[in-house]
């Protein structure tokens, strides 16, 4: 698929920023699990005006840690960006019966994994951890974005395995994705996270991140 058709609807639906989601199906075809009943892939290209999520949380958001495991890899790659929400959507749940934002979801082996949308980082004496891509979660680019900027900030960046005591005992907590940007989150299971507030690594980050996002051609410089 050309990129211009993404910048195709952009234009009709005037936006210079906006969020979009490019879906593809195997197309219409027999039912069934055989690939081959659909001769050709439908593509659909969405586009729509959108502010951040939490954006209104300006003190942060709290969070739960989910009683719900991510999608082992043997199952299904966390690599692959898909559509197969179900165990988000059941996590999303937990989230709206506790009366939070979000909710930290785990791997099979007890390691923290992501939120039902986001990528999570840990902050601790000014050095940055944040699950590595084989613990389930997905590489997401407003991820890679974040562990550059940090590095440019002098901050140390570990990608490793994260337990849930390293997110109660943590100085800072924040989590990045598309639709969300950079969010901090400032209390979770109930626990304040440091003292409540939001933290100043979180700040530097976020400036950075935000001269990065609106900076011409700087999109291009990611390795």
């Amino acid at each position: 698929m050309s990129s211009e058709v993404v910048v195709e609807i952009l234009r009709k639906n005037q936006l210079k920023n906006g969020y979009v989601r490019i879906v593809i199906s195997r197309g219409a075809g027999k039912m069934g699990v055989d690939p081959r009943n659909c001769a050709q892939p439908t593509i659909v290209v969405m586009a729509e005006p959108r502010e951040p999520l939490f954006r209104k949380k300006v003190k942060g958001i709290s969070a739960i840690t989910s009683s719900l495991r991510r999608t082992p890899s043997w199952a299904l790659d966390p690599r692959i960006k898909t559509l197969n929400y179900l165990n988000n959507v059941l996590a999303k749940i937990e989230v709206i019966e506790a009366r939070v934002e979000d909710a930290v979801l785990l791997n099979e082996q007890g390691y923290v994994a992501e939120t039902s949308t986001e990528n999570v980082f840990v902050v601790k004496n000014n050095a940055i951890a944040t699950p590595r891509p084989s613990l389930r979660v997905l590489k997401g680019i407003t991820r890679d974005v974040v562990i550059r900027v940090a590095k440019e900030l002098g901050h140390p960046v570990e990608e490793r395995s994260i337990t849930v005591h390293e997110l109660f005992n943590a100085d800072e907590l924040f989590v990045s994705g598309t639709a969300a940007e950079i969010v901090p989150i400032v209390k979770i299971s109930g626990r304040s996270v440091g003292d409540g507030n939001i933290g100043p690594v979180f700040y530097k980050i976020l400036a950075r991140f935000r001269e990065f996002a609106h900076s011409p051609g700087e999109g291009t410089k990611i390795d």
